[in-house]
């Protein structure tokens, strides 16, 4: 019996021992990074995480570490690049670990000779040349943003025909560009007439010109016939058409006279500051004037030109945009009315029509 007793307390404590030894066992762990290899450039980081295989106990952490910190620094798995060269990156936690083989590189940076170039079409000379350099010395590509206006070969530009092109050196990830403008002072303006409602219209679309047609009460008046055509050729030309445009008429209620007013109004696109010159020429088939800056003639910033019926006058203008200034064209021709427009309309035709601004 002692004999049985003695053996089973033996397998007892041999189980105790044995249960004891598995408690106190842990599985172990392998890490995997969610890259293998990576690339960045100096200054830049790179963030790498490692996943344990099971989840970490309390007092279990993950070290990080770099091959070489003058490469590439890492903390929390946070990778910095701080010069051109190659680093391993290692995550470990006991016997385990994972790598990470991360490239620095140096970014390049590309300077090109000038930002803003102009070729002009009446020259002789229809070209521009233009260098770049890259900081690593290799070669570099050109392009153009539009080569229906300028071309680029060996960072030689052509001028094509009249607009903006933006010229770009490139090589990989460093660029520079240069804005080319394409000029031609012997080509037709090309001028886009749009009916305006307000000033508003002029403030917001510089370089379009805006048709109005109202009272001197601020009331808007029905035309009958407002047609707007332009002629691209030589000599370009704008022409319009009414039914009627009396100077004066009684139409308010108290028979005070008010008068219908026809207007071109452009707001230039140079700054605010800026002396501009137009010059046009006027005709019409009715009497009537065209007068610039305000209506009262007597006023210091006003010019009046007047034509006869079926006659021509040369019209030049000089005046400096201020805040919010279109330059206003007021325009005034006798014949007809709201209830009895005329059978042949009032043709009014601006031709050979220059704007130029030089800074004040």
């Amino acid at each position: 019996m002692a004999k049985k007793v003695k053996s089973l307390l033996a397998v007892v404590i041999a189980l105790a021992m044995l249960l004891a030894v598995v408690g106190c066992g842990k599985e172990p762990v392998t890490l995997q990074l969610n890259k293998t290899t990576a690339e960045l450039f100096a200054g830049e980081s790179v963030r790498l995480t490692a996943t344990p295989s099971r989840e970490l106990d309390a007092d279990e952490k993950i070290a990080w570490a770099t091959s070489d910190a003058s490469i590439a620094t890492v903390a929390n798995g946070t990778v910095r690049g701080v010069k051109e060269g190659t680093a391993t990156i290692t995550a470990s936690i006991g016997d385990s670990s994972a790598t990470c083989s991360v490239t620095v590189k140096t970014r390049r940076t590309m300077q090109i000779s000038q930002a803003e170039a102009t070729i002009d079409l009446s020259a002789e000379q229809k070209t521009v040349t233009l260098t770049a350099t890259c900081s690593d010395g290799g070669e570099v590509t050109w392009s153009s943003s539009d080569e229906s206006v300028a071309t680029v070969s060996g960072g030689v530009v052509t001028g094509l025909k009249v607009g903006t092109a933006v010229i770009t050196a490139k090589r990989e990830e460093a660029t520079a560009s240069c804005t080319v403008r394409v000029v031609d002072p012997n080509a037709p303006v090309e001028y886009d007439i749009q009916r305006g409602t307000s000033n508003a219209n002029v403030a917001k679309d510089p370089g379009v010109w805006y048709y109005f047609d109202k009272t001197s009460n601020g009331s808007q008046i029905s035309v009958a016939v407002a047609k707007y055509s332009y002629s691209k050729e030589k000599g370009a030309a704008i022409e319009y058409s009414l039914a009627y445009c009396t100077e004066y008429a009684n139409d308010a209620d108290d028979g005070t006279k008010i008068y219908t007013e026809n207007y071109l109004r452009y707001q230039p696109t140079w700054e605010i500051g800026t002396t501009y010159t137009f010059t046009c020429t006027l005709s019409a088939n009715v009497k009537g004037f065209i007068m610039f800056g305000n209506r009262n003639n007597s006023s210091s910033d006003a010019l009046k030109f007047e034509v006869e019926a079926n006659g021509t006058v040369e019209v030049t203008y000089n005046g400096t945009v201020t805040d919010g200034m279109p330059l206003n064209m007021n325009m005034c021709f006798y014949g007809g009315s709201a209830a009895e427009p005329l059978e042949t309309p009032i043709v009014i035709t601006l031709s050979d029509i220059k704007f130029t601004a030089t800074q004040a």
